[in-house]
């Protein structure tokens, strides 16, 4: 999931696919851009991706992450029981540099009650290293962006859970992100998971908690003192990531900036639809790095190609050298393009 410089990242050739290539060590988040590619999309959609991964953006891509195998009732993690095979010819079509991974739904009720009551997390880790193995000879190609847990809130009583599957996971050579909601100030020891060599992807999407007041997705600014807090516990800037989304949260209320959006949204809105409704603008807070705007009742929150410069430049600014984006068929690559013209990659 520098931004003035993309690293390009080399892969080793092996002789048949594996999850991650024998022996190599756990490495920090990559440079550059990151985006989530669901994997139960259609044919059409996965052309439509693949179509947007050539030229230009195909250059600023690090990585893709895949999201979500199968998760059990009782918590294990499982390869869906067949790919489309139009994921893996856009996943094979990639450039051998652009880091391939796949993460895994922990927000749902599975992982909730596998950490907090049936506390199976070895069997979850295991898990999780087969499904990588299975997938990478599915797919063709080594997963070396490793497994993210899209665990978002995880609470105190969580910490030794989450700690035991990061470690399991790094011990097997995968290399583990831990995603992490805005505002998340519940009592993990994040300098705890830190000391495994996890990444960690900080979002700055819809918050489910209500906290964040001022708007639907949180604000920037939030997410860059979430980063910061990371870094004071221990976690360095170069294993951070920023993720945004590249959707609009609608809710059904149009009073305007300012008042608590702590409701159930009603969509999630393509950024690239966004042009054609004549929004009537509510605000464009660069201190917030989030954009608001209103079409008949409806209140939209969104990340303008302005917010992404920003949010990059902002990034870069406290070490943090990675940007995650959420999806790739919601992205309107012209933003993207557009912030990069800014100086934003």
């Amino acid at each position: 999931m520098a931004l003035a410089t993309l690293q390009v990242l080399l892969m080793n050739k092996k002789p048949k696919p594996t999850a991650t290539s024998p022996g190599s060590s756990v490495e920090p988040a990559t440079n550059g851009l990151d985006l989530f590619i669901p994997i139960d999309d259609t044919t059409e959609q996965y052309a439509g991706i693949a179509k947007m991964l050539r030229g230009r953006v195909a250059n600023k891509l690090a990585g893709v992450t895949l999201a979500f195998p199968d998760v059990s009732a009782n918590g294990i993690a499982s390869a869906p029981s067949s790919l489309n095979p139009a994921l893996v010819r856009l996943v094979q079509g990639l450039p051998k540099r652009t880091k391939v991974g796949v993460a895994y739904d922990g927000s749902s009720a599975p992982y909730t009650s596998l950490a907090g009551e049936m506390s199976h997390p070895l069997a979850y880790a295991r898990s999780i290293v087969q499904t990588q193995d299975t997938m990478a000879k599915e797919l063709g190609r080594n997963l070396n962006g490793g497994a993210a847990g899209d665990w978002e809130f995880p609470t105190e009583g969580q910490q030794n859970d989450v700690t035991t599957i990061v470690r399991f996971v790094q011990k097997a050579g995968i290399p583990m992100t831990v995603e992490i909601g805005p505002g998340n100030d519940q009592g993990i020891n994040y300098g705890a998971l830190a000391a495994t060599g996890a990444n960690f992807n900080v979002m700055s999407l819809d918050d489910p908690l209500g906290s964040e007041p001022a708007e639907p997705n949180a604000p920037g600014a939030t997410t860059i003192s979430d980063l910061e807090s990371l870094q004071r516990e221990g976690v360095s800037a170069s294993h951070e990531s920023y993720e945004l989304p590249l959707y609009a949260q609608t809710f059904p209320d149009a009073t305007g900036f300012g008042q608590n959006y702590n409701m159930q949204a009603t969509a999630e809105v393509p950024d690239s639809s966004l042009a054609g409704m004549h929004m009537t603008h509510v605000v464009d807070n660069l201190s917030n790095l989030s954009s608001s705007g209103v079409v008949g009742n409806t209140l939209y929150s969104y990340e303008s190609n302005r917010d992404i410069s920003e949010i990059a430049r902002a990034a870069a600014a406290i070490g943090v050298r990675n940007v995650t984006a959420w999806e790739a068929d919601q992205a309107i690559w012209g933003a993207l393009m557009a912030a990069e013209g800014q100086g934003a990659y």
